[in-house]
């Protein structure tokens, strides 16, 4: 089984766990984490200005200023 660990009004779930019985009374448990580093190129215009910007900042629910493209954060590199 696998949830999001994101808010419900995130725009970009990049984060969850994930749990599964292998046998009796043992359990395993993914922490996941979306990476963008597979499909931005170093050093690269995009790489760039996210590493400028440092991260990701949320002014409530509407305004959004994302540390990577809105098409990568909330599609692309999202869970």
């Amino acid at each position: 089984t696998g949830i999001t660990i994101d808010s419900l009004t995130s725009p970009d779930l990049d984060d969850g766990v994930h749990i599964e019985e292998l046998g009796e009374e043992v359990m395993e448990t993914l922490y996941i984490i979306a990476s963008p580093t597979e499909i931005i190129d170093p050093n690269s215009a995009i790489d760039t200005e996210a590493i400028q910007r440092a991260t990701s900042i949320y002014f409530g629910e509407s305004h959004m200023y994302h540390m990577l493209p809105n098409l990568i954060s909330t599609n692309i590199a999202s869970l």
